[in-house]
């Protein structure tokens, strides 16, 4: 999907700008659209060799960062068992956040050529993490080197290899971003199967260990891929005006608004979904995998979301996901069998999936094409607080009770701040500036 821009107040100069679906490309929208240079071949072998290289390494950042649920489970129940939920929840939380939180900061060191540096030097600090993960025995090592390193880590390789694809493609870009965009999904669903699988078996250090070595052989190779487009020009701007600028539109702040309060709820039911199973005394063999069934559905939602906005509009389709997500979570505690549970996650996965594509593009419907990528990385930042706190929140609010009634408290708060962001996104539509010249193309 694409927004053409004519003559119409804050367009810019630029035609066209592609919008892709996918948290993943919100950061390749700061790539300036650019004039190729002869001598570079696009939608070659060579581009699509840089989309094999950086899938693989959203596998490794984004994906393990969405496995976490597993440890939340764990953790909770053997290695920090005298800690609260709420505590543990800090650890993915501060993964989350400086995934996100990073993009600025690494964003423009990208932009200045040191794509190979970020990655390289990221991909090192993710496996020395994951190792040292295997030595961890409380709760203060967790939070540093699971939680604070390797949320670094992660943000050094995932900034770089979001921006780089979208310059090698021209008529085949949407679809290397759609298979980018998938890229993370896949990494939570092989992350949190063998985590789930290899737990109970050879232990937490070991299982610490094997991730680890696979985390090496994935981004050995993605590092080996991941690079800048040739012929992007020098000394591209990185002013912030025009995205601070854009803060004081009210659909634009509306549409933040709504997006933080989606943020801050919609991930509570993939980090919590097994340790509620585990807390109804559920089958092991049912429960163990419901973080990769809602990372496996979510990528249903990513990439039906995106056709469904070509034809509704991004803004429409992500309120209709959050909305659904919020229905959901009314009914959470509801699922008191294993088979309502595994059903739940899937449908589930695919509406938060329809939320996690949209959110870039929604920003796209609104800012124009010369602050849009800065603009996205401001919006970013904001919602790194979101996601930072937000599962600590939901962890306070499970009560020390039996049965579903532990949970209640969290379903009815995560389902009421989802309906609110669905309302505020409404209202960003309806704040939105209608341009005589500006118009949504499929």
């Amino acid at each position: 999907m694409s927004i053409v821009a004519g003559n119409g107040e804050g367009s810019s100069n630029d035609p066209k700008v592609e919008v892709e679906s996918g948290v993943e490309a919100s950061i390749a929208l700061e790539v300036s659209s650019v004039t190729n240079p002869a001598h570079v071949e696009l939608d070659s072998l060579k581009a699509w060799l840089v989309v094999f290289g950086c899938c693989g390494a959203m596998t490794t950042t984004f994906g393990l960062t969405t496995s976490f649920g597993v440890f939340q489970e764990y953790y909770g129940r053997v290695l920090l068992s005298d800690q609260s939920a709420s505590s543990i929840a800090w650890i993915g939380g501060l993964q989350y956040c400086l995934l996100f939180f990073l993009g600025l900061p690494i964003g423009s060191l990208n932009e200045k050529g040191y794509t190979r540096q970020l990655v390289w030097s990221g991909s090192i600090i993710i496996v020395c993490c994951q190792v040292g993960i295997s030595f961890c025995s409380t709760y203060h090592q967790l939070l540093i080197v699971q939680g604070l390193l390797f949320g670094i880590g992660s943000g050094c390789v995932f900034t770089p290899a979001c921006a780089v694809v979208q310059p090698w493609f021209d008529k085949k870009r949407n679809l290397a971003m759609g298979i980018l965009a998938t890229g993370s999904a896949i990494g939570g669903v092989i992350f949190s199967l063998a985590a789930s699988n290899l737990l109970p078996q050879i232990g937490f250090a070991w299982t610490a260990r094997v991730l680890a070595l696979l985390s090496l052989i994935v981004l050995i190779i993605a590092s080996l891929f991941v690079r800048q487009y040739p012929g992007l020009p020098e000394n591209r701007s990185t002013s912030m005006i025009g995205a601070v600028t854009q803060l004081k539109k009210p659909a634009f702040s509306t549409y933040i608004l709504g997006v933080f309060l989606a943020s801050a709820s919609v991930y509570a039911p993939v980090n919590y979904a097994q340790e509620y199973g585990q807390h109804l005394e559920l089958p092991k063999g049912a429960t163990q995998y419901l973080v990769t069934i809602i990372n496996g559905t979510s990528i249903i939602g990513r990439i039906g979301g995106g056709q469904l906005a070509d034809h509704f509009g991004s803004i429409q389709t992500e309120t209709v996901g959050v909305f659904i997500c919020g229905t959901m979570c009314f009914f959470w505690t509801k699922c008191t069998s294993s088979a309502s549970l595994i059903a739940y996650a899937a449908l589930y996965g695919v509406a938060q999936g329809v939320y996690v594509a949209l959110l870039p593009a929604g920003a796209a419907a609104i800012i124009p094409s010369a602050d849009l990528g800065r603009s996205i990385g401001v919006m970013f930042s904001i919602l790194s607080i979101a996601m930072l706190i937000s599962q600590p929140v939901f962890g306070l609010l499970i009560r020390d009770t039996s049965g579903p009634a532990a949970y209640s408290h969290a379903a009815i708060f995560g389902g009421s701040v989802l309906m609110l962001s669905a309302l505020s996104l409404l209202i960003s539509i309806l704040l939105r500036p209608r341009t005589r010249n500006m118009k949504l193309e499929a």
